[in-house]
C-alpha cells in the first residue's frame, strides 16, 4: 500500500472515530445515559451539560457552546491523538489561547482543560472537578463560552482525548 493510500485510510478511519458533535446544547430533560449514536446526543454534549450542572452549583451561569471554541478543541484533540501525547502545547508550541483566536475567537478571556484515556463524560468531568486547575476553568464565572471535543484513535496510547476550551469575548 503506497503512503498517500494509508493516510487517505487512516483520515478516513480517524473521521469515523470522532464522537464529537458541533451542536449548540438543547436545553431540556436529559437522558441518564444517553446513546450518542442512537439519539444524536453526543459524548460532547452530554461534557457541557454535566460541566453547566457542576457551574450552576457553584452559583455560575451556564456556558453557551461556540462553534470556534468547539473547532479548536477539536483540533487540538486530533493533534493529542496523532502523536499519542497530553499537553497543553500544541503544534508549532501553540497554548489553547493561540489555538482557540486561530479558531476565530476572539477571547478576552480563556481555558482549556484536557484529558486521556478516559470513556465516559461523568468521568472525565469528575476527574477534572478533582483538578485544582481543571476545577478553576470549569467554575469561573467570567466565562461565557465553551466547546468541548472527545477523539477517539484506538492506536494511540490513550485512545479517548478530551479538550474543552473556555472563552469571553
Amino acid at each position: 500500500m503506497s503512503a498517500t493510500a494509508r493516510r487517505s485510510s487512516r483520515s478516513s478511519r480517524r473521521r469515523l472515530a470522532v464522537l464529537c458533535v458541533l451542536v449548540p446544547l438543547a436545553v431540556g430533560v436529559l437522558p441518564a445515559d444517553p446513546a450518542p449514536a442512537a439519539s444524536g446526543y453526543s459524548y460532547a454534549d452530554r461534557v457541557v451539560d454535566l460541566t453547566n450542572r457542576e457551574r450552576m452549583r457553584h452559583g455560575c451561569p451556564p456556558l453557551r457552546v461556540s462553534r470556534a471554541l468547539s473547532r479548536a478543541a477539536l483540533r487540538h484533540g486530533y493533534y493529542l491523538a496523532d502523536r499519542s501525547r497530553i499537553s497543553h502545547r500544541g503544534r508549532g508550541g501553540s497554548d489553547s489561547g493561540d489555538r482557540i483566536r486561530a479558531a476565530g475567537y476572539r477571547a478576552k478571556r480563556t481555558g482549556e482543560n484536557i484529558a486521556a484515556g478516559i470513556t465516559r463524560p461523568r468521568a472525565v468531568v469528575r476527574a477534572w472537578m478533582r483538578s485544582p486547575s481543571h476545577r478553576a476553568n470549569i467554575l469561573d464565572c467570567r466565562l461565557r463560552h465553551v466547546g468541548v471535543a472527545e477523539v477517539y484513535e484506538p492506536r494511540s496510547a490513550h485512545g479517548y482525548y478530551w479538550v474543552q476550551n473556555f472563552g469571553t469575548r
